[in-house]
C-alpha cells in the first residue's frame, strides 16, 4: 500500500498535472499548484499584418502595456521584453484568479516541454474569483511544432505578498535582452 501511494505522489500526480496545464508541486515543496486556473492558452506567431485575430478571440482585451517599449524583470531574475499586443506574434490567455486575495500583477511563462520559449507580465487590479482575458504580444526564439501550454510563474498580490512557481521550467537564454 505505502509502495502504491509513493507511486502516486512521485509520478501520477505531476503528470495529471502537467496534462491538465497546471504546474505540479516538487517532492518536498510546500509551493501548491498556482493560484490562477487558466482556461484557455492560444499562441498565434508570424501572423500575418493584414488581418486581426480570429473572432473566437472576442472579449480579449490588451494586456498592461506602457507608453514607451518597457523591460520586465522575471522570477528567473533577468529582464525581458515584452512586445506591443499589436506584434505579429501574440499569447491569448483566459484566466481566473482562484486565491481569496486581489493580485495586483501576474506573469505568465509560455512553455514547450518543460522549455521556457516566452514571458507576459500584466498588472491591475484582479479580483478573487474575476475572469480576465487577455492578448499579449511575445517575442518567440521560433515557431514550435507543438502547442505550447500557458503556466503561471509569478503572482504579486495587493497585500504585498507573493506566489512564484516552483520549480521553474527551463528557460531560453536567447528571450532575454541586455538593457540600461
Amino acid at each position: 500500500m505505502m509502495r502504491s501511494c509513493a507511486f502516486l505522489v512521485a509520478v501520477v500526480l505531476p503528470l495529471a498535472a502537467a496534462a491538465m496545464g497546471e504546474a505540479a508541486p516538487s517532492p518536498g515543496s510546500s509551493t501548491a499548484v498556482a493560484p490562477v486556473k487558466i482556461s484557455r492558452c492560444d499562441a498565434q506567431f508570424n501572423v500575418g499584418q493584414g488581418g486581426g485575430p480570429a473572432s473566437s478571440y472576442v472579449g480579449y482585451s490588451d494586456g498592461y502595456y506602457p507608453n514607451t517599449p518597457y523591460y520586465w524583470n522575471d522570477p528567473y531574475g533577468l529582464a525581458f521584453y515584452q512586445p506591443p499586443a499589436s506584434s505579429p506574434s501574440r499569447l491569448f490567455i483566459d484566466f481566473t484568479n482562484a486565491s481569496a486575495k486581489p493580485m495586483k500583477a501576474v506573469m505568465f511563462g509560455l512553455v514547450i516541454v518543460d522549455v521556457l520559449i516566452a514571458e507576459v507580465r500584466d498588472q491591475g487590479s484582479f479580483a478573487p474569483s474575476a475572469e480576465i482575458k487577455r492578448r499579449y504580444g511575445i517575442h518567440p526564439p521560433a515557431t514550435p511544432q507543438v502547442k505550447p501550454q500557458c503556466v503561471t510563474l509569478h503572482i504579486d498580490y495587493a497585500d504585498g505578498t507573493s506566489w512564484t512557481l516552483k520549480p521553474m521550467p527551463t528557460s531560453v537564454n536567447g528571450m532575454y535582452v541586455k538593457h540600461h
